[in-house]
């Protein structure tokens, strides 16, 4: 190795430092990346707790609607059962 490092043509110093240039560069390449790959994420997580809130939200809205459903059905039945109650009543 001593050989080649004195050798002016072959000094491996030259290799370290373009070796460092393309690792320093590949290193900022993976930062971006990952930071491009966190907002991703961060964007995503977002999106599920916003839609998670709407679904919360058509959720209440769908059983206030139910229950009132329920309030006229059953306002219905005893309605019915009044009439057939008089109808027998008068049968």
């Amino acid at each position: 190795m001593d050989i080649v490092w004195k050798d002016t043509q072959n000094d491996p110093s030259e290799n370290f430092t373009k070796l460092s240039q393309f690792a320093g560069a590949y290193a900022s390449v993976r930062i971006d990346k990952a930071t491009e790959v966190r907002q991703l994420v961060r964007e995503k997580e977002e999106r599920i707790q916003q839609l998670a809130e709407e679904r919360q939200s058509i959720d209440q809205q769908v059983k206030a609607q139910l229950s009132q459903l329920q309030q006229s059905f059953d306002q219905l039945k005893l309605q019915h059962q009044a009439e057939t109650s008089t109808k027998d009543a008068q049968i």
